[in-house]
This record gives structure tokens, C-alpha cells and sequence, in this order.
């Protein structure tokens, strides 16, 4: 997970006639803080900060307010931005500590309030249609774990699981709608299983 210090600005131009109205630098507005990452959500702006905090500004360049993921902590890691959607939530995912070698995934809206959070993933990736994003985790039982899928249409978090057999490794099919998985039978072969995520 990159640290590498952005220089972002939030710019504002006319409709009218297309001219500078507004430049704003976040270094100069999230005055100690060293942004790493920026994006643009609905009618403001969300920067994450090397320190792992994320801020939440206005589009005039107010500071709504500063937050931190759940469980994060200042051993932890900078979170890295998974997705964003419209109605503004936010995904991210991080290591909770340093120690740590599972990862955790936290949701927040455009009140930096966390609304869904879930620990001990192996892997998150988006399904490319910007409003899903699927996970792998632990099940408890041996050669097995939980395949999640998060649905954050209409600016809410839907969520579903399955047990799967033990991934070696997965792919999503181009549409989005499906995943191709690799599994390590007991025996030492392998096998291939495809799995809805439209169910």
C-alpha cells in the first residue's frame, strides 16, 4: 500500500464561459497531513491521508470533518480505496496493524460514519460494475472458506456469503457476473467451480 505524498487541488470552473473560478491545494487546507490519495464523490471531495486518516471537504474547500476506519490505529496501515459509489460510500480496505495478516474492509457514507465493517479477508477485488465488490475470508472449517459479496446499489450495504471450497486462486469473467476458481482438492489435484454473483 503506497505512502507516496499526491499533489491534489480541488478546481472549480464556470459553466458559463469555462474560466478559473476556484483552485484550492489540500496541502494548504489539511495543513500537517501529506494526502496520498483523492477522490471525487457526489457534491465534495474525500482525501486519504499517509497517517490514515480520511478527511471529507466541500467543494468550496471546508473541512466536514476528519475520520479514521474501525479498528485503525496508528500501527496500522493507510487504508487503500477499494470503490466509491454516487450516493457517496465509500470502500476501504487495510491491515488493522502491522501484525496483522489478515485484512479488514470498512464502508463509510459521506458522513465519515462507518456502516459496514467485516475482518479476516484474504482478498478483496471490485467486480468492475462499481457497485459490488467481492471477498475472500475465513469460514472456521478446514479446506473451505466464505466467498462475500457486497452490493452497494441505491447507497446501501447489501450483503451475501457462501462457503466455498479453499480458493488457490480466482478470476472475474468479463461481464462482472461471474468467478472462475481454482481449487487444491485433499488429494493434491485440482479442480474448477463458477459461481453466480447474481445469486
Amino acid at each position: 500500500m503506497s505512502s507516496k505524498e499526491i499533489r491534489a487541488r480541488i478546481v472549480d470552473y464556470s459553466l458559463e464561459d469555462g474560466s478559473l473560478k476556484r483552485s484550492l491545494d489540500l496541502r494548504e487546507i489539511l495543513t500537517g497531513k501529506r494526502v496520498i490519495s483523492c477522490y471525487h464523490y457526489g457534491e465534495g471531495a474525500a482525501a486519504i491521508c499517509d497517517d490514515g486518516s480520511i478527511s471529507f471537504l466541500s467543494l468550496i474547500g471546508e473541512v466536514l470533518l476528519t475520520t479514521r476506519v474501525k479498528g485503525e490505529d496508528r500501527l496500522g496501515t493507510v487504508p487503500d480505496l477499494v470503490c466509491h459509489t454516487p450516493e457517496g460510500l465509500f470502500v476501504l480496505v487495510h491491515f488493522p496493524s502491522l501484525m496483522s495478516t489478515s485484512l479488514s474492509i470498512s464502508v463509510l457514507d459521506s458522513r465519515g460514519e462507518t456502516v459496514f465493517h467485516l475482518d479476516g479477508l484474504t482478498r478483496v477485488s471490485t467486480t468492475g460494475s462499481g457497485s459490488k465488490v467481492i471477498a475472500l475470508g475465513s469460514s472456521g472449517r478446514a479446506g473451505q472458506e466464505t466467498l462475500h459479496l457486497f452490493d452497494l446499489s441505491g447507497g446501501k450495504v447489501n450483503t451475501f456469503s457462501t462457503v466455498i471450497e479453499k480458493t488457490r486462486s480466482y478470476t472475474l469473467s468479463s461481464s462482472g457476473k461471474y468467478i472462475l476458481a481454482l481449487h487444491e482438492s485433499a488429494g493434491g489435484g485440482f479442480g474448477v467451480a463458477m459461481y453466480s454473483l447474481d445469486e
